[in-house]
């Protein structure tokens, strides 16, 4: 349970956001009611962050029932940054490391249909960086090579995908998804975009989410 001020200050910004007329990127809050939604669309029991920083969204995801929580972060100076926030939340399993080395050797041992959210990426001196500024088309190839996992992917700052220092072009990006298999598709909202298969976006379309029954707002 999170405390009353966390409550209202995450209530405030969803509402400041939407009166501003919804821009890119939206608040924090926005984005893991989006992870929650497909969370929950897709029955995932498994959860896994590519970009800790300062653990925000693996701790708001850790108050999920039954959710294991993996968070992966490439810069030392923020990984133990974030153990301090996620040292009492006993589902969080955190990783140093570069997530395209780190993701091979952690996907065997999932469960089908985790939820992936694909955030790791150079956003100044305060964050990490491997040899581009985001691994994020290779972090996409490794998890599409068996879509029988029917694992589900929500790759963060759709607005940066120019196809520029390592990032995909958003056209390319969405033909290319959308080529891999007829049983899958994928979305864009949010700042992001969201590959997940047709039955998981049937469920999506059919489920009613109130942001009241959030776990992390409860």
């Amino acid at each position: 349970m999170v405390d009353k001020w966390s409550r209202m200050y995450a209530y405030r910004s969803i509402a400041d956001w939407a009166l501003d007329g919804s821009p890119a990127p939206p608040p924090q809050t926005v984005k893991v009611l989006w992870l929650d939604r497909m969370r929950q669309a897709a029955g995932s029991t498994a959860f896994v962050e590519t970009g800790t920083l300062a653990g925000t969204t693996s701790a708001m995801m850790s108050f999920c029932d039954g959710l294991a929580v993996h968070t992966i972060e490439i810069d030392e100076r923020q990984f133990v940054r974030a153990k301090e926030k996620l040292a009492e939340r006993p589902n969080v399993t955190q990783h140093l490391g570069n997530s395209a080395v780190i993701l091979p050797e952690l996907v065997p041992t999932l469960p089908d249909r985790t939820l992936f959210w694909l955030d790791a990426h150079c956003s100044g001196d305060h964050t990490g960086q491997a040899e581009t500024k985001s691994v994020l088309t290779q972090e996409v190839a490794l998890l599409t090579t068996d879509l029988t996992r029917e694992f589900v992917l929500v790759l963060d700052d759709a607005r940066s995908f120019n196809g520029r220092a390592g990032y995909p072009h958003l056209d390319d990006l969405l033909a290319s998804l959308r080529s891999l298999s007829d049983t899958y598709d994928a979305r864009t909202g949010h700042d992001a975009v969201t590959y997940a298969p047709k039955s998981v976006w049937a469920a999506f379309d059919a489920a009613q989410y109130s942001v009241n029954s959030a776990p992390f707002l409860t």
